[in-house]
């Protein structure tokens, strides 16, 4: 009696063995291979184990489960932190302000729905004085586009083009035959243009060359400096409040008013 029951044992030890070793399906259960059908689509070799390529392999060439598509996050508030920090990093408006709910939320402390009124607070804050930091750039703006509209009556508008030579240039006219068709007129302007509009050209070229190597060693423009200088103010106002939270998501906040230095 004690022998057959020993041999039972051996016996139900080998088997148990036997279903470790060919169908150890647990470890993997919990990421989607879960059936013998798919312990046999895996098995690629046949040798009844797994491997970690096998494994990898399958996993590629499986589509999503209903439940997957179910669980897919589709709003920022749904994301873990880590993910919303990846997004911010990447310049993502949403979870830098996301991120900035979730500081809000840790530090006063309070509920997500409380904390959006703080953050709008924040932002208000932010886009404060926007305006005023705006106007070399419309100014900049305005110039372009109006030295733009400006050249082309001033080469290839008869009128316009005699009425400037009359009070800037002085030139001599040419004879009436010569001035027959727009690019006969925009020759003669060419000779007192060309210099204005050459010398107004390579002005911008070495005006975008110096801030290219301010750039590369460390000098910041203007729109840097307002930036920081917008930075230290939020900073400031709201001290309990992470500095580089703020800093992205004054980046966001910017972003989105189409204000970004």
């Amino acid at each position: 009696m004690l022998a057959s029951c020993r041999a039972s044992s051996r016996i139900l030890r080998c088997h148990g063995a036997l279903q470790s070793s060919r169908f150890p399906a647990k470890p993997w259960s919990h990421r989607g291979l879960s059936s013998l059908s798919d312990f046999k689509d895996a098995d690629a070799d046949g040798d009844g184990k797994i491997s970690l390529e096998e494994f990898q392999a399958w996993q590629r060439k499986q589509k999503p489960t209903i439940q997957v598509a179910q669980d897919m996050p589709r709003e920022y508030w749904e994301m873990s932190n880590e993910v919303l920090l990846l997004m911010a990093a990447r310049g993502n408006e949403g979870a830098q302000r996301e991120r900035m709910v979730r500081e809000v939320m840790s530090k006063t402390p309070c509920s997500w729905d409380e904390a959006q009124p703080i953050v709008e607070d924040i932002k208000k804050t932010a886009l404060t004085g926007s305006g005023v930091f705006e106007v070399p750039y419309y100014t900049n703006l305005a110039l372009g586009l109006l030295s733009g509209a400006i050249c082309l009556p001033l080469i290839f508008h008869l009128p316009t083009v005699e009425w400037f030579n009359e009070k800037f240039v002085t030139s001599d006219e040419p004879p009436e035959k010569d001035l027959e068709t727009s690019l006969e007129v925009s020759i003669w302007a060419w000779n007192w243009m060309e210099p204005l509009i050459g010398t107004a050209s390579f002005v911008l070229l070495v005006c975008q060359f110096s801030r290219a190597q301010m750039l590369n060693i460390g000098l910041r423009p203007y729109g840097r400096r307002v930036f920081d200088l917008q930075v230290t103010r939020l900073q400031q106002k709201y001290p309990q409040f992470n500095g580089n939270i703020i800093e992205d998501f004054l980046v966001g906040a910017l972003q989105k008013q189409s204000v970004m230095y």
